[in-house]
């Protein structure tokens, strides 16, 4: 057996050398043989970089200190995360870690003690994808290349972060120019695989409708649905009921109401 094809007979070197590699080469590897196919399925290591695998100590939680001042270290759940290439450095000491605003943190085990997360670069292209299919006036998983919508594709069975953390993602509809609401409530998101997300994405009428009736009247490009998985959301902070979207129409007959009565309060009290 020549040295090369040895090593990988060696499940420890065989992740020491296939954890360095892309994710996306890592996920094309299985394709190569049956023995790649069962280095990559069965290895840990390898499965919690495909985000098929929670890391220890997950899910985290989301911890907000309210004796530091604000604008202070970290101010948004977002920027204790680490995804492409930015990355913070976290606290050694126990009076730099009390002046962390915002901390994403293992309740159970060590509180207190912000951890580093990994999002899934997976979820933002798929927001590209239905960002472009939008573009060309498809909607919900139409939207998506073919590829994308075999139901045995491996995106569907991922997280969306490493390790997994408790929050609640929302998602948006943008305007340029114009304003931006929410459209699509997601609870408990942290404990849920990009299929199951996406299922509940694309399967909001209320998002379609309103998607539909932006495209036939404004610019293709004008549109943006944005995702807010970067924020990812504490639970606490978004215990609001959705109830079917009203859409732009009951939005903007709300404004020109409150615009008529604030017109007739104005003429009753004027004086001449």
């Amino acid at each position: 057996m020549a040295a090369a094809t040895a090593v990988f007979h060696i499940t420890e070197l065989s992740d020491m050398i296939l954890d360095r590699l892309p994710m996306r080469d890592v996920l094309v590897l299985q394709r190569v043989n049956k023995h790649f196919h069962e280095l990559v399925t069965t290895s840990k290591i390898l499965q919690r970089k495909l985000f098929f695998r929670n890391d220890a100590g997950g899910p985290l939680t989301f911890r907000e200190n309210r004796a530091v001042q604000p604008h202070s270290h970290y101010h948004m759940p977002y920027d204790v995360t680490e995804y492409k290439t930015r990355k913070h450095i976290l606290p050694a000491t126990p009076e730099e870690i009390a002046g962390f605003e915002y901390m994403w943190h293992d309740e159970e085990n060590v509180p207190g003690q912000p951890v580093a997360i990994q999002q899934n670069p997976i979820l933002y292209e798929l927001e590209e994808r239905i960002d472009e299919g939008i573009k060309n006036g498809k909607f919900g998983e139409d939207s998506l290349p073919d590829v994308w919508k075999r139901p045995e594709a491996s995106w569907r069975r991922m997280l969306i972060t490493q390790p997994s953390v408790a929050c609640s993602m929302r998602v948006r509809i943008s305007e340029q120019r114009c304003f931006s609401y929410d459209a699509v409530n997601i609870k408990d998101s942290g404990k849920q695989n990009l299929g199951s997300i996406m299922g509940q994405v694309f399967g909001s009428k209320a998002l379609v409708k309103d998607l539909q009736l932006l495209f036939k009247r404004r610019e293709c490009d004008g549109l943006v649905l944005d995702i807010r998985g970067a924020q990812l959301w504490d639970e606490t902070e978004w215990d609001w009921p959705r109830e079917e979207h009203e859409g732009h129409d009951g939005e903007e007959e709300e404004e020109e109401e409150e615009e008529e009565e604030e017109e007739e309060e104005k003429d009753s009290t004027t004086t001449y």
